[in-house]
This record gives C-alpha cells, structure tokens and sequence, in this order.
C-alpha cells in the first residue's frame, strides 16, 4: 500500500537524525509508534506519540518515544518528497520506530 511505501521513504529519511537511547537495540519491546501529520508540502506538522501512558511509567520507553519524536520533528530530517496528486494517501502516516530493525540488528 501506498502507506507502507510511505512509511518506509520516511523512516529512511528520519534514520540519520535519530539517537535512540543507550541499550535500545538490547530492549525486546522498546517499539515506538508515532502518527504523523504532514502538510501538503511534505512536511512533518504533528507526531503524537501513541502510547503515551506507557511513558508515565516507563522511563526507558519515555527516552525512546522522545528521541523518536524529536527525530522526526527535527529540521534536517522533517521533508519528505512524496507525490502531492496522493496526498490524501500520506498526509498522516503512522510509523514505527523499532531500535532494533532500525539500528540493523533484526
């Protein structure tokens, strides 16, 4: 689906400005959604983490989950060329942050 494709241009273009905490790739269960909204342009205006109540109770899971959305709000990383006749396809995507598929041990 066009998502998944979506998705996966996007994780790829977020990749370099993201610092997943120290010990991510080790954590079995450290995977972090987050749903984006993108203006017209391609670029990130919102990420909402998805799991927001875990991060009340869960410190390394707080790291990761604002790495991750720091990551994909951040300047450098936050455009994505995607083809504006399909917007209504990305103009919000979901995506998951995996430390360990993104980091290369998967």
């Amino acid at each position: 689906s066009s998502d998944v494709c979506s998705s996966d241009l996007i994780r790829r273009r977020v990749e370099p400005c993201w610092s997943p905490p120290v010990g991510a790739q080790e954590a079995d269960n450290l995977i972090v959604t987050l749903r984006l909204q993108l203006d017209p342009t391609g670029r990130v205006m919102r990420a909402t983490i998805q799991n927001a109540g875990r991060m009340a109770v869960d410190r390394f899971y707080e790291a990761a989950a604002d790495s991750a959305r720091r990551a994909v709000l951040n300047d450098r990383c936050n455009t994505f060329e995607l083809p504006a006749d399909r917007y209504d396809d990305w103009r919000e995507i979901t995506l998951n942050f995996d430390p360990r598929e993104m980091l290369g041990y998967r």
